[in-house]
């Protein structure tokens, strides 16, 4: 008697998973799925799936797509190399036949397809293969571009250092261009929701500003310009994004938009970004720790770049606080919050009247003088409206600020003695 087909089989322990009331039942058939994800069966057994049209589709899809995932990202050394790029050709099919079904398949499939970016080797240019495969699928290809980097910077991902550090090198390169085509979909396609850019936009810049100051702290110690090279690359950026970036702040002065939250989320990573708080701010070349010239420099062009922002937003602040949006004075306080933590050691120095020559110049160099201090002062005056919120949930978002203060404070007293 022949065996059974193997997806036949897989498909029956998923109904008695889901849909069997017997406890015992649903532990069985839960133990044999996984044990069968382990198995090498299982990649032949799951693109069987995915090419079916079977009648309870929607979820064989999403387990086969999802030990798809897992294979890559556990057992990728079962898999022969001469089996990668019809691996991979098949997950592209399988995007594209998927791409306007469920989303939770369509993201199972595409952290398929950034997991195997991160493993294959031999795979050269991911980026431009799978544009040039989802095109015409925006919904698609913006799903890939948001988990990519996700998936990159994903410590759980059991990659050798030295193949992450490529695949960070070669995205970071590819960065300016991913901006370029998302500011293009933002602007020219109704169907490329806007919540979905930002998000994108998110996943790139969190991944641009921990690649930037892992490089930087990397090479600090050779190069005396490594900062200077960080803050030349983090402006590259800011321009090529800018078109992003005015959506995103132009998101957070609509707080009942389904943007809001993201956008928030976009504007505190590009404040991360801007000050290089993704990295460690003691690392040599920063200035040799809280307060140091390079730290207040690189601080006070991260404000000059915020600043007309949070101004426009401090009476926004306000007016939600008034009007008891706390949601909306939520998101603001998150945002406020880390421009100040970012740039305590600026507003510190600003307060106490010590500001070192090398900012001073600056400031009358690139913004006229005073306005460095003068925006570092409102951003504190903002903190203390944002800890006189009636919510305590809230005003407690702006208490690690203080703390941050307290702690410059207390290092630049111990250094004077």
């Amino acid at each position: 008697m022949a065996a059974e087909d193997p997806a036949t089989v897989c498909m029956r322990a998923l109904h008695v998973l889901l849909h069997n009331p017997d406890p015992l039942a649903k532990k069985q058939a839960d133990d044999w799925l996984h044990q069968f994800q382990q198995t090498p069966e299982a990649w032949q057994t799951a693109d069987q799936m995915l090419h079916t049209p079977l009648q309870d589709g929607g979820e064989a899809w999403y387990f086969a797509a999802q030990t798809i995932r897992t294979k890559i990202w556990n057992d990728f050394e079962q898999l022969p190399k001469l089996a990668h790029a019809s691996l991979r050709d098949s997950l592209l099919s399988h995007v594209v036949q998927r791409a306007d079904g469920a989303a939770n398949v369509l993201t199972q499939l595409c952290l398929a397809l950034s997991c195997l970016a991160v493993r294959m080797r031999s795979w050269e240019r991911p980026i431009h293969d799978v544009h040039a495969r989802l095109g015409a699928s925006k919904r698609a290809l913006l799903e890939f571009l948001t988990v990519l980097p996700e998936t990159v910077i994903d410590s759980k991902l059991s990659v050798d250092r030295v193949r992450k550090r490529e695949v960070r090198a070669q995205l970071l390169v590819a960065a300016p261009g991913v901006y370029e085509l998302l500011a293009h979909l933002s602007q020219s396609d109704p169907a490329a929701k806007r919540e979905r850019v930002l998000r994108c936009v998110l996943s790139w810049f969190r991944l641009t500003a921990i690649e930037l100051a892992q490089v930087e702290a990397a090479a600090t110690s050779a190069s005396p310009s490594a900062g200077a090279a960080r803050d030349a690359a983090v402006a590259e950026v800011v321009s090529k994004a800018n078109p992003l970036v005015a959506l995103a702040t132009e998101e957070l002065f609509k707080p009942d938009d389904e943007c809001f939250e993201v956008a928030v989320d976009v504007c505190i990573e590009l404040v991360r970004l801007l000050t290089g708080e993704a990295g460690d701010q003691d690392a040599p070349g920063l200035g040799g720790g809280p307060g140091g010239e390079a730290v207040l420099v690189r601080q006070a062009r991260a404000l000059s770049i915020l600043g007309p922002l949070l101004e426009r937003l401090g009476p926004q602040l306000r007016a939600h606080e008034a009007s008891g949006d706390e949601d909306a004075a939520r998101g603001l306080c998150r945002l406020f919050a880390e421009a100040a933590e970012s740039c305590a050691a600026l507003v510190v120095n600003v307060l106490a009247g010590t500001l070192p020559p090398a900012v001073v110049a600056a400031d009358c160099a690139e913004r006229g003088d005073g306005e460095t201090a003068r925006r570092a002062a409102q951003l504190a005056q903002t903190m203390l409206v944002a800890s006189a919120h009636p919510a305590p949930e809230i005003a407690e978002i702006s208490f690690n600020f203080w703390f941050v203060a307290m702690h410059e404070i207390v290092s630049r007293r111990d250094g004077d003695h």
